[in-house]
């Protein structure tokens, strides 16, 4: 299939829009998912700092149903999110032509990204919401692969039965504020 340089512009700034548009619906996103998760501000408390008083600030965009269908509502933006970052990834691969372990990289990774957006469809557009949640840890590890990386945990928290499924603390950087002058 040939590419025009109209529909390469076309796939361009659809890419960026979907940018620009996921950085800031996103936020509302975590923020209406933290709303229907309310475990994850004590997971993570520099998340509870920001999004607390965001959730306060954003009330009116939060709560206008229950905080479930709120969050899978905001979450319908990452479908053409995904879209336009698989098409992008497309149009740079047939740009560039690649041979040998590069074009095998390129095509493990635009099946992840492609199957990952299925995924995300069936994330946040019932009735196959359990089941796409699988195929999209499926298209995560495909991509991880891709990278190159040889591992992937899944099992956050430090609860006791996650050590007998073979977790173990990951410290990956820290950060405490404080009050000057303590």
């Amino acid at each position: 299939m040939e590419i025009t340089s109209s529909i390469a512009r076309r796939i361009s700034q659809f890419a960026w829009v979907m940018a620009a548009a996921g950085t800031v619906i996103g936020q509302v996103h975590a923020l209406a998912r933290a709303q229907a998760h309310p475990d994850d501000f004590v997971e993570s408390p520099l998340a509870r700092v920001w999004g607390e008083p965001a959730i306060r600030a954003l009330k009116p965009l939060l709560d206008w149903s229950d905080p479930y269908t709120v969050y899978v509502t905001y979450g319908k933006i990452w479908l053409p999110v995904c879209l336009a970052f698989t098409a992008a990834a497309y149009l740079v691969y047939r740009r560039r032509h690649p041979e040998g372990v590069e074009r095998r990289l390129w095509q493990v990774t635009l099946v992840g990204y492609a199957v990952m957006t299925l995924s995300v469809f069936g994330d946040y557009f019932p009735p196959w919401m359990d089941q796409m949640f699988l195929l999209g840890i499926g298209a995560m590890l495909d991509a991880a692969l891709a990278e190159g990386r040889t591992e992937a945990d899944f099992l956050r928290g430090n609860e006791a039965y996650k050590y007998a499924w073979g977790a173990r603390d990951r410290h990956n950087a820290a950060c405490r504020l404080t009050p000057s002058g303590t």
